[in-house]
């Protein structure tokens, strides 16, 4: 009988074509592409936890590092500020929060992020049943991968946490932090 449970393996040989697609969107795109450190907000902080929260489950911690010790959150929230990426994004990812929080309150939870894993895990999958979750589930799936398997040049994987996990050595030559995109050649 197949575990119910998000397992990192299934995840990451399941998603090896979603990566490709990101990586190729990456240098099609700039999706990768940094913020330049502004305090600007993308997301008020409950959005955030509860985003932090999906991603923490798409991307367990616990046989290697996970979607917080490479600070998806802080990533997805830079690439929703950064203006190569496409502003539908942001309304993708805030649609999907009081969705969850929701299914939540509907079993009697004050939101999605005080819910146990196990609760998080059925929230997200009933989610992802409609149409819009898999729409959500799907960008959170991309920008989580991109947080943790991302060149660090673009504000991705701090400290190359990822590829360490995964064993990758990076390849040569690394983009510049500058001068990578087109829009930042001139």
């Amino acid at each position: 009988m197949a575990s119910s449970r998000f397992n990192r393996r299934v995840l990451l040989i399941a998603s090896g074509a979603l990566g490709a697609a990101g990586v190729a969107a990456a240098w099609m795109g700039g999706v990768f592409s940094r913020s330049g450190g502004s305090s600007a907000r993308a997301l008020t902080n409950d959005e955030k936890k509860t985003l932090a929260a999906v991603q923490a489950r798409l991307l367990p911690s616990g046989d290697g590092p996970g979607a917080p010790e490479v600070r998806a959150a802080d990533f997805l929230e830079a690439q929703l500020l950064d203006p190569a990426v496409r502003p539908i994004n942001a309304v993708w990812a805030r649609r999907g929060v009081p969705k969850l929080d929701a299914w939540a309150r509907g079993r009697g939870a004050a939101d999605f992020v005080s819910l146990s894993a196990e609760s998080q895990d059925a929230a997200i999958r009933a989610y992802q049943a409609t149409a819009e979750g898999a729409g959500f589930v799907r960008l959170m799936l991309v920008f989580t991968l991109e947080a943790f398997l991302g060149d660090p040049v673009r504000g991705a994987n701090p400290g190359e946490i990822g590829w360490t996990w995964a064993k990758h050595q990076a390849g040569w030559p690394r983009p510049p932090s500058k001068g990578w995109l087109p829009k930042e050649r001139s």
